[in-house]
């Protein structure tokens, strides 16, 4: 969805053009920070924190597999368009100087200055190391769920953090059960920058650390950061103040930034789609390998890559996919669920270049999707057609025979 940061983390600030072509933007007459979204703002923001999930997730030993990451990316995008969001409106306030008229570029520029740098260093900084933190413990608690039955119990353990805050201290050797209701409102990583961990175990469980509500000090996550992001699926919840504390209603520009993610989840699946397109051999596609296919072979043509993004323009996960699909690692990964002759049209076949079709499936984030594969008479192999997430109503379970 957004262009990759590159190989070091070592500068999580905005490159400065960036910034400036930024405010230029939000200085001319055809941007209305309301309703539109500053779309180099954003890739710079979205690919940070991307980049900061990637290092977390790297730091577990645990994977929490594909589907789960395309989500927090997801979501890493829509987090992204809302702070963008209040960016371009806490810049665009300044427009004005104190009589009501516009600013030269360059008084404006200079009065913004506190703002960018609160937005791209301060608080990224606190936002980028803590979601890091946070992804690498969605990782672990991914891998706590998978091992209960041999470590049924998680352990609090005492931060690493040279100045250690006073909060969770008294959690510190708490030991509970991995499903206990207690970690649902007390975890390491709900206040920011928070080091403290925790460890599979199968020691006893501790009483809890007493409070006037039983639930351990009374202390409380700090706003956006209450959420566990194994089971959410987000780095930050909806109580983050970009979510609840912004210049229009959050159900005023909801809609503003699905239509705008939408839109850069298409944008990053044609350019991934493209150079793809343009690894592939010219006219008779990749031949791929694979015991799972029937004749031992699927090609994947060039054209096939665009009709599989029309035929699912308007659907998230697959234009996730997509933007970074890979077919020689992707597509062997499908279930082969049986065959169908082509369909017919007005009595002719629609498809005479193929003898059948083939059928398999493969999970997106939950979904059931269709690979519709030509058993191809010219090209003599399996030829990708198309993916689709309704099933195929004339499929035949099983193999096919002569």
């Amino acid at each position: 969805m957004c262009h990759d940061l590159g190989e070091s983390d070592s500068t999580f600030v905005f490159d400065e053009n960036i910034i400036k072509e930024a405010l230029k933007r939000i200085y001319s007459e055809d941007f209305n920070p309301l309703t539109d979204i500053e779309e180099n703002l954003f890739d710079e923001t979205c690919k940070k924190f991307n980049f900061a999930t990637d290092k977390g997730f790297s730091m577990s030993d645990y994977n929490p597999g594909e589907d789960f990451i395309r989500e927090i990316k997801y979501n890493n995008a829509v987090f992204s368009a809302f702070r963008v969001h209040r960016m371009q409106n806490d810049i665009a306030a300044k427009l004005l100087d104190e009589n009501g008229k516009l600013k030269t570029f360059s008084r404006f520029a200079k009065d913004v200055t506190p703002i960018t740098d609160h937005h791209v260093k301060q608080w990224m900084r606190t936002e980028y190391d803590t979601a890091i933190i946070r992804a690498h413990q969605a990782a672990d608690w991914k891998r706590f769920e998978a091992e209960k039955d041999v470590l049924p119990n998680l352990e609090w353990m005492p931060t690493t953090s040279i100045t250690p805050g006073e909060d969770h201290r008294p959690f510190w050797g708490t030991i509970q059960p991995v499903d206990a209701p207690f970690w649902g409102s007390h975890r390491p990583g709900d206040r920011w920058n928070c080091k403290c961990r925790l460890q599979a175990t199968d020691k006893n469980h501790t009483p809890l650390p007493p409070s006037p509500q039983g639930e351990g000090a009374g202390v409380r996550s700090q706003p956006g950061l209450e959420n566990n992001p194994a089971t959410s699926g987000m780095i930050y919840s909806f109580a983050h103040p970009f979510f609840t504390a912004g210049y229009l209603a959050y159900k005023k520009l909801a809609p503003i930034v699905e239509k705008f993610v939408d839109k850069q989840l298409t944008v990053a699946a044609v350019k991934n789609l493209k150079k793809v397109r343009a690894s592939l051999p010219l006219h008779n596609g990749l031949k791929i390998a694979g015991k799972e296919f029937k004749t031992g072979s699927i090609i994947i043509l060039r054209r096939t890559l665009d009709d599989v993004l029309e035929h699912n323009i308007s659907d998230k996960w697959m234009k996730l996919w997509l933007s970074t699909f890979n077919p020689e690692k992707d597509i062997k990964k499908w279930k082969y669920e049986g065959w169908a002759f082509p369909r017919e049209v007005n009595g002719k076949k629609k498809h005479p270049e193929a003898s059948r079709f083939h059928y398999y499936t493969l999970k997106l984030n939950g979904k059931t999707y269709w690979a519709n594969v030509k058993v191809h008479k010219l090209m003599k192999g399996e030829v990708l057609y198309t993916i689709e997430k309704n099933k195929p109503s004339d499929l035949i379970k099983g193999e096919f025979k002569e």
